[in-house]
């Protein structure tokens, strides 16, 4: 009778580990990240049941649970299995905004529709990843950003709301700001810490100008606050001749196209996909700044110089930017960045946007330079060429093709053409 209650119990004791070791238990961490190229999304926790997709190496996806050695994630608007062995389990991570406006997206691509915008340093909780894009929660919802304009960051930057004052002491002379959350900052440049931020519309009244820069009060103390995206409340406009790029016409020419690769690099690299990139990234962040982009092609097409030359003309541009990038196939070694102008008019124009570069991308300064291409010589507007890097050196080439390059040096572009027109 004895030998047959152990049995009992040992069977009970079995089927309680069974149950447990069987049970769907949620896990920790937050993300599973893809650890092989092409990893099986199933229907259920084992290789055996149907095949739903297929995930690829460094995307990230919400883990639900886990179950017989498999995790259950986020998948497709739904839920799926994969393999724990062939990911890494990582907490869930934020993602800090390294532009302002920074748009936030439907959908992980550019034509979905804009939900709202992250101004810089702005961080939020980053739910996935698909392809270039960050699947990101803050408190207007869930979307999408591009990761080109993103790092990895926490989320414990401030939030603390702006206070405004009423006008009053030594100046009287106030301030408006153009757009939506704006940051506000203890010191006169983008590297200083963001203190808070104020919306369209809200005023503030001006202490003093510095540099480009307004010093305004705020709450029981001041601030700072970019003079390129206010309005003087004196009766003037801190318009695009005196505030940076606010409403003037810039037309970027991403060289090459269609039949016309440009220089081909060691790898395989066309000039004319790395132009194109270029040219979205400052796109993007010359609007954000306030000014009207015209873009000679926004897609892999031939266009002739002269039709290049054309849209300068016809829009009346303040600057035409023609983006290229360099090859020397007998001398492997040269690397850099230069500018070159036409109209000695142009001269100061060049120098600043080099400067901007170099300042933000650290490479090799190769200087601004007089030259006669098609595109400035036949230009009847400011005008420059820019060679963003050589495709004839190894570490170049694969350098200029990284995210972090390319949001470097559009912002040196933007930042060299802010200087020129303050």
């Amino acid at each position: 009778m004895a030998k047959q209650l152990n049995k009992v119990f040992a069977l009970l004791f079995l089927l309680l580990l069974s149950v447990a070791a069987f049970t769907a238990l949620p896990v920790k961490a937050d993300n599973a990240i893809v650890n092989i190229d092409t990893l099986n999304v199933r229907e259920a926790p084992s290789s055996y049941t149907k095949k739903l997709g297929q995930i690829h190496r460094g995307e990230s996806y919400p883990i639900l649970s886990e179950k017989y050695g498999w995790l259950q994630i986020q998948y497709n608007g739904g839920k799926a299995w994969v393999a724990k062995y062939l990911v890494k389990i990582q907490e869930n991570t934020a993602v800090r905004s390294d532009a302002d406006y920074l748009r936030v997206r439907a959908e992980p691509n550019t034509n979905s529709r804009i939900l709202n915008h992250l101004m810089e340093g702005q961080s939020v909780k980053q739910l996935g990843t698909k392809g270039d894009w960050y699947k990101i929660k803050s408190k207007y919802g869930t979307g999408w950003i591009h990761s080109d304009y993103a790092s990895p960051g926490n989320t414990s930057q401030s939030s603390t709301q702006p206070v405004q004052t009423s006008t009053g002491g030594a100046s009287s002379q106030t301030l408006t700001l153009l757009y939506d959350g704006t940051n506000i900052r203890s010191g006169p440049s983008t590297n200083h810490k963001i203190l808070g931020r104020a919306h369209k519309g809200d005023d503030f009244q001006v202490v003093s100008k510095d540099g480009k820069w307004y010093k305004i009060k705020y709450g029981s103390g001041t601030a700072y606050v970019a003079g390129w995206i206010v309005t003087l409340n004196n009766g003037s406009q801190n318009n695009s001749s005196s505030g940076g790029l606010q409403g003037k016409v810039i037309v970027i020419d991403a060289g090459h196209g269609g039949r016309d690769p440009g220089a081909i690099g060691l790898s395989g690299t066309y000039e004319k996909n790395v132009t194109l990139a270029t040219a979205l990234h400052v796109k993007e962040k010359l609007q954000a700044a306030g000014a009207k982009v015209i873009m000679t092609r926004s897609n892999d097409r031939y266009i002739s110089l002269a039709n290049r030359v054309n849209v300068s003309h016809s829009s009346n541009a303040d600057v035409f930017l023609s983006l290229h990038y360099n090859s020397f196939p007998t001398y492997s070694g040269a690397k850099g960045i230069e500018t070159f102008y036409h109209s000695s008019q142009d001269r100061n124009l060049a120098k600043l946007v080099q400067q901007g570069m170099i300042r933000a991308t650290g490479t090799v300064n190769r200087g601004a330079k007089a030259n006669s291409f098609h595109v400035i010589r036949e230009n009847n507007n400011p005008s420059l060429l820019l060679e963003l890097g050589y495709l004839s050196n190894v570490a170049e080439e694969k350098l200029v093709k990284t995210s972090n390059y390319q949001r470097k040096l559009s912002t040196g572009i933007v930042n060299g053409l802010m200087d020129y027109f303050n």
